[in-house]
């Protein structure tokens, strides 16, 4: 994540909202698959 946020956003190929999404749906990825009880919110997609 933090990686992409140096490389890609703070190059301009990305926008800061974009990164932020992009940081959420990872999020929401990764507790999809390890938190049995996890339901995405629909309004952040």
């Amino acid at each position: 994540m933090a990686l992409f946020g140096e490389h890609y956003v703070k190059s301009g190929l990305f926008s800061k909202e974009d990164g932020a999404l992009f940081s959420d749906l990872v999020i929401m990825r990764d507790n999809a698959d390890y938190n049995c009880f996890f339901e995405a919110d629909k309004e952040k997609l």
